[in-house]
């Protein structure tokens, strides 16, 4: 989501410092524009080097936890490590992209003011990274946390292709469009939406079997296979983001998500 949100900010009239973890790829952002920084999560960031990083107005802070590597304790220290270097250098706002599935999985309608109900250990560093950020930022932070990514060359039917005996189809299913993603941010970026906890996730919400076998069949891919319907009350968490919508002033381009599929 990086590159193409820093293409639309520059659009914008905004100036972009990003970083990659490798040299190569970040000295390759050049061509768009893009101050390129070498930086991984933990770095020394007392380095003049990353000068450029610290003289922004703003901080997106959009790093999501390795997943063969993971370690909780080490990513939150990380990460409240860079927010705080943040705040001390200068940068004025801050925006978090953190994940929907801080409230857990319990069948609920949940909103933005919707207490957080963590149960993995990412979900977990994520509320606590959440309130650090709120906690130095204060009315200059924004919390966006985001259902799961579809993108034009991401979607979770093709992990799902073909599995067989796949559990929870009858949970509800939560997803939202990079493209809906970059324009909410530039959305809070350009009208300054700062101070508040927002979501963002398709309005409609089928269940995981319909659409997913919906989805493989529109795909020519094999359709995935899933357990009788054990619990059909048992839907998991709908999320309604009509407040962040309101607040931001915008449609979503995919509210449906068969919508993502409709142009393959």
């Amino acid at each position: 989501m990086g590159l193409p949100l820093a293409k639309q900010l520059i659009q914008g009239g905004h100036n972009i410092v990003a970083t990659k973890r490798s040299e190569e790829n970040a000295a390759e952002l050049s061509q768009f524009g893009i101050t390129g920084l070498s930086y991984e999560l933990g770095d020394n960031l007392a380095k003049p080097y990353y000068g450029p990083l610290f003289n922004s107005d703003l901080l997106i802070l959009n790093v999501p936890p390795g997943r063969k590597t993971f370690s909780p304790d080490t990513f939150i220290a990380q990460m409240m490590d860079l927010t705080q270097q943040a705040k001390e250098r200068g940068i004025e706002r801050i925006m978090f992209i953190s994940t929907s599935a801080v409230y857990g999985e319990n069948s609920r309608i949940v909103y933005e003011y919707s207490e957080p109900d963590a149960q993995t250990h990412s979900a977990k560093a994520h509320v606590k990274i959440e309130h650090f950020c709120q906690q130095l930022f204060s009315d200059s932070a924004c919390i966006l946390r985001l259902s799961g990514l579809v993108g034009s060359d991401r979607h979770p039917i093709h992990t799902l292709a073909g599995r067989k005996q796949l559990t929870n189809g009858q949970r509800l299913v939560n997803l939202i469009h990079q493209e809906d993603v970059i324009q909410a941010i530039q959305r809070v970026v350009d009208n300054q939406v700062f101070g508040h906890t927002l979501h963002l996730s398709c309005s409609e919400h089928p269940n995981r079997k319909d659409y997913y076998q919906w989805a493989a069949k529109k795909l020519e891919l094999p359709a995935p296979e899933f357990l009788p319907l054990h619990d059909a009350l048992a839907t998991g968490k709908q999320i309604n983001a009509d407040f962040t919508l309101d607040k931001l002033e915008m449609q979503l381009r995919y509210p449906d998500p068969k919508d993502m599929l409709a142009k393959q």
